[in-house]
């Protein structure tokens, strides 16, 4: 089934919400209670804002891939542009793709890969040389992806609890 890949506007981002929230429930299970994971309508109204602001702004932008049989929304990037930092000369700002989402029964049909695309593309317009992404690391369909994609891992990051008793 064929996808074609829209920009986004604000009044688009709720076609996203599906996807965010089954991304969400599937970071609750990877970390399988390890890791307290926000509800997921908590965290999409964290996320919309977030989203809102950068589409606002144009700190940021998301690509929806929608089946051009159902219309529907089967997938979504949204990337963030930030400035560069004080140690590492990313340029004047790097992008940071924060979300990179495909429906459980789409993967696999090069969906992630259309939308790494679009990224990419819009990163060159922008004249960005360099994009960052975290992701859980229970998640090695993702990790796949990322790296035929060009990314390859460079920090880690890690976690700690500072409020356990040992």
């Amino acid at each position: 089934m064929a996808v074609t890949i829209q920009r986004a506007h604000a009044r688009d981002l709720n076609l996203v919400k599906p996807l965010w929230k089954a991304m969400v429930k599937a970071y609750a299970d990877m970390s399988e209670g390890v890791w307290a994971v926000h509800e997921p309508r908590e965290a999409w109204g964290r996320r919309h804002q977030e989203y809102l602001t950068w589409a606002n702004d144009a700190s940021g932008v998301v690509f929806i891939a929608v089946d051009t049989a159902t219309e529907e929304s089967v997938g979504y990037a949204a990337l963030h542009f930030i400035e560069s930092g004080p140690a590492f000369d990313f340029g004047e700002s790097f992008a940071e793709l924060e979300s990179l989402v495909v429906a459980p029964d789409r993967q696999g049909e090069g969906i992630g890969g259309q939308l790494l695309a679009a990224c990419r593309k819009e990163m060159t317009r922008r004249e960005i040389t360099v994009c960052t992404t975290t992701t859980v690391t229970r998640n090695a369909g993702a990790m796949r992806l990322l790296e035929r994609h060009g990314f390859v891992p460079f920090m880690t990051r890690f976690l700690q609890r500072v409020d356990d008793d040992e």
